[in-house]
């Protein structure tokens, strides 16, 4: 092989390592990016219907509807007390299936969901020191308390 030949033989898949390197940095960091805010969405969400809960405290029909209101589309607010599960608002029963438990401080776990009836598994695990009395979740993430 000439030397002209082996240089653009290099020069070109050299290129194509580059291109293909960028392009999944590209994807990676978009995928993420957009998780974060998706969960950071949600977490809001959540906070905004823990005080609104809050001030329908004793009113369990009122509750229940602001509940319906606030529901996600393909999506779940689940309400959890110390010894059982208090109230259930999903729009998809797969979602009923993701674990509950209660904590006193504030959980933070990510899923990815798979279609066809699999488990969903937990990405990531997060507490912190508030108080939470609701989780709210999306087909994409689900982030709560």
């Amino acid at each position: 092989m000439k030397l002209k030949t082996k240089i653009q033989l290099f020069t070109t898949i050299w290129m194509l390592l580059i291109v293909v390197i960028v392009n999944i940095s590209i994807y990676l960091l978009f995928d993420r990016l957009s998780v974060n805010a998706e969960v950071e969405r949600l977490q809001s969400q959540s906070e905004s219907i823990t005080e609104s809960l809050l001030s329908t405290e004793g009113n369990a029909a009122e509750s229940e509807a602001l509940l319906q209101a606030f529901l996600p589309t393909n999506g779940m607010i689940r309400i959890i007390g110390q010894e059982e599960v208090l109230s259930i608002q999903t729009t998809e029963d797969r979602f009923r299936q993701l674990p509950a438990e209660y904590s006193t401080g504030e959980s933070q776990r990510t899923f990815l969901s798979q279609k066809a009836g699999k488990d969903m598994q937990p990405l990531k695990n997060r507490l912190s020191g508030r108080r939470k009395y609701c989780n709210a979740g999306s087909d994409r993430a689900h982030a709560g308390t």
